[in-house]
């Protein structure tokens, strides 16, 4: 489980969490994409962590996200963070239960793993669907708003 903060780790106050498959995991566009409008949205950088998702030859089941995902959960809930903004699909149906992905970005839902009930999980795109479509930029817009 990979790491980056955004500040000095000693200044960091984390309240909310991005997500990313690990082969996203890239600190100037984590910065770009969701760091530096979540900051115009009013979400200071030194209260912002983000974690890589594990992915096995870029395929993940379900069983194996939820594993994971206990370990993580618990390491945030340890950091203070209450908000998760997860830019998988895959991640997001595990964390909320919920069948599909797409037709929730805009809203916040709880988490549903038990134990953990008390994070607030938005989904976001991942900002690799931009290199093939940037029309999809309104999109990750209305999840960053919604988290903000």
């Amino acid at each position: 489980m990979r790491y980056l903060t955004f500040v000095d780790e000693s200044e960091l106050k984390a309240t909310t969490a991005v997500l990313i498959k690990t082969s996203y995991f890239n600190k100037e566009e984590l910065i770009s994409h969701y760091i530096n409008p979540l900051e115009e949205l009013g979400i200071s950088k030194d209260s912002i962590i983000a974690f890589d998702l594990l992915y096995e030859n870029n395929k993940i089941t379900a069983s194996k996200a939820k594993k994971y995902l206990e370990g993580l959960l618990r390491a945030l809930t340890k950091l203070g963070v209450s908000n998760i903004l997860v830019c998988d699909a895959t991640y997001f149906k595990v964390l909320t239960g919920l069948n599909k992905a797409d037709s929730h970005i805009g809203y916040i839902n709880p988490c549903k793993i038990r134990g953990f009930e008390h994070f607030n999980v938005c989904y976001a795109l991942n900002y690799a669907v931009f290199l093939r479509n940037p029309n999809q930029v309104s999109r990750l817009d209305l999840a960053l708003k919604t988290l903000a």
